[in-house]
């Protein structure tokens, strides 16, 4: 179906008016260049040339439009790519993909890859985090960040005696933890980041063992083209 004639102009009063308002650069480049020609054939003058300036500026500026929508297009149908690679590998997993937008987002409970408490990944974890590792490795522009997230349980004196103070310390070396392992594997370290968010963000309830249960876990996001 065809668009109205009254969206058309209005989409493209949009983007003239964000290339002359942001973009003031490619606007003055864009000018001096049709200038230069104009005044070279001696065609127009006066409000005849500004009227073609404009028209071809709105011509160019529309390209432009056409050309970040194919851009944004082609970045969807990588993350669309990367997403189908997740799911069919982690057929079966306790193991949450969601498709967002412009990212993915991998969601992983902590009791798949630590130990009750801990911080170390278990042998469980070798198992689940190589099922990503072929995907996450064949990027080179898409960033990808690991968060660590924990409950509100205060931390115990087994935790205090390897330098673990607060949920914040526990979720940062989780998330390290797991970075460290993807990096092993050939993800590019410039790439991938790791942060703690200790018991912020929940998903749940803390007041029931299942919210808690929840709430404690490991989040890969990948932001980006998908490449």
């Amino acid at each position: 179906m065809n668009s109205p004639r009254g969206s058309k102009v209005t989409q493209t009063g949009i983007l003239w008016t964000y290339v002359t308002r942001f973009r003031p650069g490619v606007l003055m480049a864009a000018s001096r260049i049709l200038d230069s020609r104009l005044y070279l054939l001696g065609l127009l003058t006066g409000e005849r040339m500004f009227t073609l300036k404009r028209a071809s500026l709105m011509v160019a500026i529309t390209l432009m439009g056409l050309l970040t929508a194919c851009v944004t297009q082609q970045s969807y149908n990588s993350l669309e790519q990367a997403y189908s690679q997740l799911q069919q590998a982690y057929q079966g997993d306790e193991v949450e993909i969601r498709q967002l937008q412009g990212e993915l987002k991998i969601t992983i409970k902590d009791k798949i890859l630590f130990p009750e408490g801990g911080f170390k990944l278990n042998a469980k974890a070798d198992q689940v985090l190589a099922k990503m590792a072929p995907t996450l490795s064949g990027f080179q522009n898409t960033k990808i960040v690991v968060r660590g997230y924990t409950d509100n349980v205060g931390i115990g004196p087994g935790l205090r005696s390897e330098g673990i103070a607060t949920n914040l310390d526990l979720s940062s070396r989780r998330a390290d933890n797991v970075a460290d392992y993807l990096i092993r594997k050939g993800v590019d370290k410039n790439l991938i980041s790791a942060q703690g968010m200790g018991d912020t963000n929940p998903v749940a309830s803390n007041a029931t063992p299942d919210g808690r249960a929840q709430n404690r876990r490991i989040e890969v996001t990948l932001v980006g083209p998908g490449n």
